[in-house]
């Protein structure tokens, strides 16, 4: 089933534009094994995986986990940034319909988290928040051309596993001193955006009434960025019924 998934990824004409996909590197990705949580930290058990297993389990055949367990799956570690301009707008981006992973859903900027190739995993080394920026300001740069990410201000708003690919992800906000109409100038449609995004002023109805038109085309890890940031914003009472649009995910 991997085998063939993969070949017919490659069949996509875009994934002939990406450097690196080949079913012989095996060192691409973060495989998260599993996490703890104490009082100050999130630790996240890491060992590693690839494209192809990630392509041919969690998001081309995620009910394989009902047949031989969550483990089975690649279950690579994922990161996304909501970002959140100056004059206090939130932008969303529009996938297009050549990514294979969710086409034509609204989302965060964001992506799997790659791991360095000269890094062995018989090495012991601190993962720690800045690697985390560090891939967020790349996906950054290479998704809005030319934004200065020198300007950015990360702050981590959940930790979640969606349930129905079982990817886990991890979700920023990404606050920028730029307003959202120089960010917008900067947005690099490839292949992976068509010419449609979204802007939400800070208004809570409205970013509702967003959830509710398109709850079933929204990313969950989208979706998920969008309460934790209401919760900062609005508090826990107010934003409580925008769970109601979220669902499970």
């Amino acid at each position: 089933v991997i085998n063939q998934s993969w070949v017919d990824i490659q069949n996509k004409l875009w994934l002939s534009n990406l450097d690196g996909l080949n079913s012989n590197d095996i060192s691409l990705l973060y495989r998260l094994e599993r996490f703890s949580l104490d009082e100050d930290y999130v630790h996240f058990y890491l060992t590693n995986t690839n494209y192809k297993d990630a392509f041919g389990t969690n998001i081309s055949h995620p009910e394989l986990a009902t047949i031989y367990g969550v483990n089975f799956l690649a279950n690579p570690l994922a990161i996304c940034g909501l970002i959140f301009s100056s004059d206090e707008k939130i932008l969303l981006f529009h996938r297009s319909s050549r990514v294979l992973d969710r086409p034509d859903f609204w989302h965060t900027i964001g992506g799997h988290l790659i791991r360095p190739k000269k890094r062995s995993f018989e090495e012991k080394y601190i993962f720690d928040e800045t690697e985390i920026v560090n891939a967020l300001s790349e996906e950054i740069q290479e998704e809005l051309k030319g934004f200065d990410t020198n300007t950015i201000k990360y702050l981590p708003l959940c930790f979640i596993r969606d349930t129905n690919t079982q990817k886990n992800e991890l979700c920023y906000l990404v606050h920028s001193q730029s307003t959202v109409e120089s960010i917008v100038q900067n947005l690099n449609l490839n292949f992976e955006h068509n010419h449609d995004y979204k802007i939400l002023p800070l208004d809570l109805e409205i970013i509702g009434k967003f959830l509710s038109e398109n709850y079933s085309r929204i990313v969950p890890s989208t979706k998920a960025s969008l309460y934790h940031f209401c919760l900062l914003h609005f508090g826990e009472e107010r934003s409580r019924y925008l769970l109601e649009r979220i669902g499970k995910e």
